[in-house]
């Protein structure tokens, strides 16, 4: 059936980090209409007539310069329409450069940056901005937009066009004067007053074209900002009415495309018939690829490969092999618990793993014990890893998933799962629908390990050539723990438990043999949960240590701030590595146990399986979301979806997300410190991270975060929501201070009387909510694209794709907001929202494509491996939890170093004795080697000499466990 479809808004993306968020501010406060966004290099066939569908437009912000054509793309083609084929536009940042740049004005170099900075601006009062005469607002730039105006020019002449820019009005400046603090006439970003004024925002005198320097969408900008971006869309409403009375119009008197009224899905549908008619036989079901999109797995020729590659796959992607369950055959869908509790009494996260001769096998523990925070040191979990347990491990650039378990491997094609690896995790957890159980325990089992750097970027379109794949040392290893042992700190509880159902046996041993230890009065001289615990006493080592050369480290710095200042970037996470080499292998559980308690942090981590040994002190969450939980939703008016909104008060399951990014760091002490001097206090640490750079570190990533997560859990009209709980607080670690934002989100997942809802109705808010990140947004792709393009040679030339259809672009680089749905097989689950976030974004910077692709040169290549890359698990329930890994150090076996595990390259090498002269090749081959990465991040406001002492001090918080003199 058709629907007239919503006003429509183009959204032009540059390929920026904070587009989802000027989409979901538009969403909130236009929720009618719908948006369509496109990429700046999207192939169109004619652009002018493909505008005629549109309200409006919004040339959204990005890197680069908006003199180089392959920067500003579509945007630059904007200028150039006929008047008769013009439509509003407003402009941001990059795009407002690039408008003034068209008609007349210059673009140049700011003396320093801005990136992530509160800025004072004043306007005309008119046009836009009527109502709006002085606003706060963030602004992320590096060059800025000249009209001509002489440095001296009399304050009534800059509201008027200048002889150079006769086309331009400006509406808005950024006044040096309205920004100092003190007496010194210095700015609060730390610069000498260079610059008189800044141009901020202008209109065209004749076109309805206007743009605006500064970011209306960041969640330090003011309301008076957003109202600006009001002002626009009622001109438009206006300007349309007005102009285009004559075309076929929707609602509020606004064009609507012939397209809009197509639903979809009835035309995927239709195109699989016509397949099915030419080749006589019929799709299986529609399964999902990567981007969301249904595509339909076929019998006959077209099939033969999917059909070989799955054949021992069930519906939902697991095999059917009896090697690769301990319980010998495949799971009951409801999966079963085995579980005892008891008192923790004197027990400790080491103290366990000890007693139950778990150190001297493989194992993960996830370890919060000596650094118990509210929400994020609540629970310590102990992963048992037997030879049965099932192991997923992953190489980027390949096409298959190796499934390893008994000493037997087979490969599982990801063909099915559109060759995506989250596609096929996703569908492999969802083979278990737990009953429910404790609630209270966040991981009943499920699968447990890391994602290294290297295939985080991945998932924004960074690869490995495929040859340089090393099945030794898994992009990707994650084992299926059916044991586990969980803590629960706040009530001092703790639980035995197995999902295996032939485990009584196991969980009752273990129970008696921990009750026993408990009772032990030996044992309660370990009793201890704070950070008194005594260092353990280290064997002496005998290192070489390989440290980043301060050379080449400074260089990469210097390379950083270039590309920030000519806009490729906002935000350069820099990071290095040291190296570390022993003279002879040591037991790594003893230095794991003296690195908790050096440096104890809520995402202590220690795994030690398939060769790899990990010792980690993360003080960073990456991403923790929720097991499902009932929850009525009310309706809601609008909504950009078109008809997709909630119409009517309904029962939803919903998980709840949330990021703790960290950025800007105190160091407690400084090498030299008299250590008889108490270290800096709270206070004190606060009142150096208040600095603008500090500050603006952190709202880029707290930004960059919202956008990820505006992209993938859904406008507020179905029930997705994002907030901002906590906005750069000072929390304190053993070493250093740092500051720490909370970002949180909430997502649909399915119907509320589904199977698989582990809790009970939860309709309570978020606490601390902000309304200034809740503009939510989503952006499904259209799907009917694909089909047409793998069987064009069977459709009907009538099923082609015309000019104007969306289908006419591929899903990577055309969406819109309109097309979204809730099938069951698109029902969304957390792994969606790890997907759409990776890399952590506080250890990649801003925008962060760009930012990655910078920084993979800057860096030489180098792969960061595991540091920089996420530890975690996936719970059997629908929960989930990661930490970014930093503060952390790794061995690989020898097995896994085909280059002898030589760490950095041309770096200051010390240590005891260092590497002798005449020492025998062999006899270092003996020893170990680990890695310990460090860094931070690189912005405009950065000096050289400061951002090589932070990424010192990070690295000695680690380094030091291999040594009272390290």
């Amino acid at each position: 059936m058709s629907h007239q479809a919503p006003p429509r808004i183009l959204f032009i993306d540059a390929y920026d980090s904070f587009t989802n968020n000027i989409i979901a501010l538009l969403q909130a406060r236009f929720p009618s209409i719908s948006i369509t966004t496109i990429k700046i290099d999207t192939p169109i066939p004619n652009f002018p007539l493909f505008l005629k569908h549109f309200a409006a437009v919004v040339a959204g912000p990005g890197p680069g310069d908006p003199r180089n054509p392959s920067d500003i793309g579509w945007i630059g083609e904007l200028w150039k329409l006929h008047p008769d084929d013009a439509i509003p536009v407003l402009g941001i940042c990059l795009g407002f450069q690039s408008l003034v740049q068209h008609f007349g004005g210059q673009v140049a170099v700011l003396p320093r940056p801005r990136h992530g900075i509160v800025r004072k601006v004043r306007s005309s009062g008119r046009s836009i901005f009527a109502g709006v005469e002085e606003l706060a607002s963030v602004q992320y730039h590096s060059l800025y937009a000249s009209m001509g105006f002489v440095s001296d020019s009399c304050a009534s002449h800059l509201w008027s066009p200048c002889a150079a820019c006769p086309a331009l009005r400006p509406l808005a400046w950024d006044f040096e004067g309205d920004n100092l603090e003190g007496e010194g006439g210095e700015s609060p970003d730390g610069l000498r007053a260079c610059l008189p004024r800044v141009l901020m925002a202008v209109e065209h005198i004749a076109l309805p074209f206007f743009g605006v320097q500064f970011h209306a969408e960041s969640i330090c900008s003011s309301e008076d900002a957003r109202i600006v971006v009001d002002r626009w869309w009622d001109f438009a409403v206006e300007w349309n009415l007005e102009r285009r009375g004559a075309f076929e119009v929707g609602m509020s008197g606004l064009p609507t495309p012939p397209w809009g009224e197509v639903d979809e899905f009835e035309v995927e549908l239709e195109l699989a018939a016509k397949v099915v008619e030419a080749e006589g036989f019929r799709p299986l079901k529609f399964r999902k690829t990567e981007r969301g999109e249904r595509m339909p797995v076929l019998d006959g020729k077209r099939g033969n490969r999917a059909r070989k590659a799955s054949s021992q796959i069930s519906e939902n992607g697991m095999f059917l092999g009896e090697s690769l369950f301990s319980c010998g055959r495949r799971r009951d869908p409801s999966t079963q618990f085995i579980i005892e509790s008891m008192d923790i009494g004197g027990l400790t996260v080491p103290s366990i793993c000890q007693d139950l001769g778990l150190t001297d096998g493989e194992i993960i523990v996830l370890d919060s014990e000596l650094h118990q925070r509210p929400e994020v040191g609540e629970t310590s979990i102990i992963g048992v890893i037997t030879p049965q347990s099932l192991r997923l491990e992953y190489n980027v650039g390949q096409s298959s998933v190796r499934r390893v378990s008994d000493g037997v491997t087979t490969a599982a094609s990801l063909e099915p799962y559109g060759g995506d690896i989250f596609s096929y995790l996703k569908a492999f957890m969802k083979d278990y629908k737990p009953r429910a159980a404790h609630t209270e325990i966040p991981f009943w089992g499920g699968l447990m390990g890391y994602i290294n750097y290297e295939a985080c970027l991945e998932t924004i379109g960074i690869r490995q050539p495929a040859d340089q794949a090393n099945e030794q040392k898994p992009d990707i290893r994650l084992v299926f723990i059916e044991r586990s042992i969980v803590l629960h700190h706040p009530t001092r509880k703790l639980f035995i438990q197995s999902i295996n159902p032939a485990d009584h046996t196991w969980v009752s041993k273990t129970f008696t043999n921990l009750q026993f230890h408990t009772r032990r009065p030996s044992s309660t001289s370990t009793t201890t949960t704070t950070n008194t615990t005594t260092t353990p006493v280290l064997t002496p080592l005998t290192t070489t240590i390989t440290l980043p050369s301060p050379t080449l480290y400074k260089s990469h710095i210097r390379s950083c701030l270039r590309s920030i200042c000519a806009g490729d970037s906002y935000e350069l996470c820099l990071t290095a590595q040291t190296s570390i080499k022993t003279r002879s292998t040591q037991p790594s559980w003893p230095l794991y146990q003296r690195l908790r308690t050096l440096n104890p942090s809520p995402f202590s981590a220690y795994l030690h399986f398939g060769g790899l040994t990990l010792l980690g002190s993360s003080p960073e969450r990456f991403l923790s979301w929720s097991r499902p939980t009932r929850k009525t939703l009310l309706p809601c008016n609008g909504g950009g979806g078109g008809g997709g909104g909630l119409s009517a008060q309904s029962s939803k399951q919903v998980i709840r997300c949330q990021f703790r990014p960290i950025k800007g760091t105190v160091k407690k002490r400084h090498p030299g410190d008299d250590v008889s001097k108490p270290a800096i206090t709270l206070a004190e640490a606060t009142k150096l991270l208040a600095t603008k750079k500090e500050r603006a570190e952190n709202l880029m990533i707290v930004d960059l975060i919202r956008h990820d997560l505006h992209g993938v859990v859904g406008p507020a009209q179905e029930g997705g929501k994002v907030w901002v709980r906590k906005l750069m607080g000072v929390e304190e670690y053993e070493t250093v201070f740092q500051l720490v934002s909370v970002v949180e989100g909430e997502m649909v997942v399915g119907e509320g009387e589904e199977e698989g809802v582990v809790g009970g109705d939860d309709d309570e808010e978020g606490r601390g909510e902000d309304a200034r990140g809740r503009e939510d947004t989503y952006f499904p792709t259209l799907n009917a694209q694909k089909i047409r393009q793998q069987f064009a040679h069977i459709l009907e030339p009538s099923h082609q794709p015309s000019p104007l259809s969306p289908s006419t672009f591929t899903s990577s680089s055309f969406s819109t907001s309109s097309n979204s749905s809730t099938s069951p097989q698109n029902q969304k689950a957390g792994i969606d929202i790890l997907r759409a976030s990776l890399p952590p974004g506080s250890m990649t910077g801003a925008p962060k494509l760009r930012s990655c692709q910078l920084l993979r040169g800057i860096e030489d290549s180098q792969t960061r491996g595991l540091y920089a890359g996420v530890v975690g698990y996936l719970d059997v329930g629908g929960a989930g939890d990661w930490s970014v890994v930093i503060r952390s150090a790794v061995r690989w076996s020898s097995a896994a170093r085909p280059d002898g595990g030589n760490g950095s390259e041309g770096g200051d090498v010390c240590g005891d004795e260092g590497v002798m002269e005449g020492e025998e090749e062999g006899e270092e081959e003996r020893g170990d080697v680990w890695q310990i990465g460090a860094g931070g991040a690189v912005t405009g406001l950065s000096c050289v000499e400061g951002e090589w002492e932070e990424m010192r001090a990070k690295l000695g918080s680690t380094l030091r466990v291999f040594g009272d003199g390290v």
